[in-house]
């Protein structure tokens, strides 16, 4: 009896064991793929909100022709800084300058207007003065740093980065080193 018994026993641990870790792996991976979806959701979804604030920022800089009214570029802009605030968090580490970067990209080419997250004061008749050189370079570094969060977005790497604007702008021999700069506001060195 004893050895029936055993037998009993240990094929009731073996099913209660083996139930038990099978029911924690399921859990787990299911937990796993679950917190991955939602990741990429998240994610998905930062993407787009901070793509379709650029693009709108972008369509309006390729179109406008040097005067805009202000107010034409405030929703846009302040649609794309509070998209930008809301996905930091998720964000790669190389790409959480991306809202100070397109304010700098903005400020060289509107103005005040780029600050309009600051200021509430800007008047709806007021002008804004678009650069042709600046907007060019605002256009560009807009449309590179859509790219990038398109890569981020569709394969969710981690490792996805932007330079900052100004970074991109000393690459693109767009914007004089500081030395240079210096010497031409004093004048040719003799």
């Amino acid at each position: 009896m004893d050895v029936a018994m055993t037998s009993v026993f240990s094929t009731l641990v073996i099913t209660v064991v083996g139930a038990f870790l099978g029911a924690f792996a399921s859990s787990f991976f299911t937990g796993r793929r679950d917190r991955q979806t939602f990741q990429k959701e998240r994610r998905v979804a930062a993407a787009e909100e901070m793509l379709g604030s650029l693009n709108a920022i972008l369509r309006m800089l390729r179109n406008s022709r040097g005067h805009t009214a202000a107010a034409d570029w405030i929703r846009p802009i302040d649609s794309y800084y509070e998209a930008a605030e809301d996905a930091w968090h998720v964000m790669p580490p190389g790409m959480r300058h991306a809202k100070r970067s397109v304010r700098a990209a903005l400020g060289e080419t509107l103005g005040v207007v780029a600050i309009v997250d600051f200021r509430s004061d800007l008047g709806p008749g007021e002008q804004v003065s678009e650069p042709d050189e600046w907007r060019g370079y605002a256009a560009d570094y807009v449309s590179g740093l859509m790219g990038r969060l398109r890569e981020w977005r569709d394969t969710g790497k981690t490792t996805v980065s932007m330079l900052s604007f100004d970074d991109w702008l000393r690459v693109n021999t767009l914007y004089p080193e500081p030395e240079r700069r210096d010497r031409d506001r004093s004048g040719p060195r003799i």
